[in-house]
């Protein structure tokens, strides 16, 4: 859709993929559409170079994301939220949407694996009843509402 914009399918895949998730790694990047990591990484440079993307290591992985102080960044961000509400649901559940990890024993869920990853979330094309399958469900046991229920009689 942004192809004649951007110059290329593969430019504009990587920036759908930032814009969804935040930020990435160029393997990530790679490995989910399957490109060959040279090109994700030699995109990933010229839209550093540019200013629009910034990175950062963390340990041994550089980890891109947008800039916070490139000009146009929230035009930026409007035209691709814009545009990702054009594209088939499947690819954006495929590729866009974020992954549930489950959950491991003794260690309660973060807010990032619940909610799918704020920024995504926030700016979900579809109905918000869709993004409810990640939030937790608020479940009221029997001995509080009983409780609750005998206090207010009594009053």
């Amino acid at each position: 859709m942004l192809e004649p914009l951007l110059e290329s399918e593969k430019k504009e895949k990587i920036l759908f993929f930032l814009y969804s998730h935040g930020e990435g790694y160029p393997r990530e990047i790679a490995r989910t559409f399957r490109f060959n990591l040279n090109t994700v990484q030699n995109q990933l440079q010229k839209l550093e170079s540019h200013g629009i993307l910034c990175s950062q290591l963390k340990g041994k992985v550089r980890i891109f994301s947008f800039n916070p102080r490139y000009p146009l960044r929230d035009e930026l961000e409007a035209l691709l939220k814009k545009a990702m509400m054009y594209l088939p649901e499947n690819e954006v559940r495929t590729y866009y949407w974020p992954q549930i990890q489950p959950r491991r024993a003794g260690r309660p869920p973060d807010e990032h694996t619940l909610q799918g990853g704020i920024s995504f979330a926030l700016s979900n094309p579809w109905e918000k009843s869709r993004l409810d399958r990640f939030r937790p469900s608020q479940k009221i046991s029997k001995k509080n509402s009983s409780a609750n229920f005998d206090v207010s009689r009594k009053k």
